[in-house]
C-alpha cells in the first residue's frame, strides 16, 4: 500500500490542517494510473524497491522490457538488504559476538530474491549468454577460459589458484 499525500496541508490561522494520506494499492506486475504528483511521490518512496513509471507513449512491445527492468531493480534492492545482514553477521562473528538469527521478513526477502534471480536468468538474454554453467546444467562457455589455460601452461592447477576474488584455495578444499 503506497500512501500518497493527495492534497497539501492548509494553514488556517495559527493551526495547520494536514489531510490524511490517500492509499494506493500497488500489486506486482499490475499497472496503476495515478496523477503526476502522486506518481512522483510513489517513485520517490518506492522507486528503489522496484516500482517504475511506464510512459504513456510506451508501446505494448516495450512493456515486458520495462517490467524486466523493474524486476532487476527489485532484485538489486533485495540483494542490498541481504548483503547488509551478511556483513553485520560477519562483523559479529569477527568480534566473537553471537550471531542473530534472520527474521521472518529477511527470510521472505531471501526467498523472493531467489525466485527473482531464477526469473531474471530465464528472461534476460544477456544473462543467458554470459553465464557459465549453473549447477546441474551443462552449458558451453562463449569464449575459452584463457586465464585457466595460462595457469596450466605454467604447471599450476586452476583449482590451486582460484580466479575468483576473495576465494582462496583453502576455501575450495584444495590442500595448500
Amino acid at each position: 500500500m503506497a500512501k500518497v499525500f493527495a492534497r497539501r496541508s492548509v494553514q488556517l490561522g495559527p493551526e495547520e490542517i494536514v489531510f490524511p494520506p490517500k492509499g494506493i494499492q500497488l500489486l506486482e506486475g499490475q499497472p496503476v494510473t495515478v496523477t503526476e504528483p502522486e506518481g512522483e511521490a510513489i517513485l520517490l518512496k518506492f522507486g528503489m524497491k522496484g516500482v517504475i513509471r511506464i510512459p504513456d507513449e510506451a508501446t505494448p512491445d516495450q512493456i515486458p522490457e520495462l517490467l524486466l527492468t523493474a524486476q532487476r531493480i527489485r532484485y538489486n534492492f533485495l540483494r542490498k538488504q541481504l548483503d547488509a545482514y551478511r556483513m553485520e553477521q560477519g562483523n559479529r562473528q569477527a568480534t566473537n559476538v553471537p550471531i542473530m538469527m534472520p527474521t521472518d521478513s529477511l527470510r521472505s526477502k531471501f526467498n523472493e530474491a531467489k525466485a527473482l534471480r531464477e526469473t531474471l536468468i530465464a528472461q534476460d538474454p544477456v544473462i543467458q549468454e554470459t553465464l557459465t554453467a549453473l549447477p546441474g546444467e551443462k552449458r558451453e562457455m562463449a569464449e575459452p577460459d584463457t586465464l585457466a589455460e595460462e595457469l596450466r601452461a605454467f604447471g599450476i592447477s586452476p583449482k590451486a589458484a582460484p580466479l575468483e576474488p576473495g576465494i582462496t584455495a583453502w576455501d575450495q578444499g584444495v590442500p595448500v
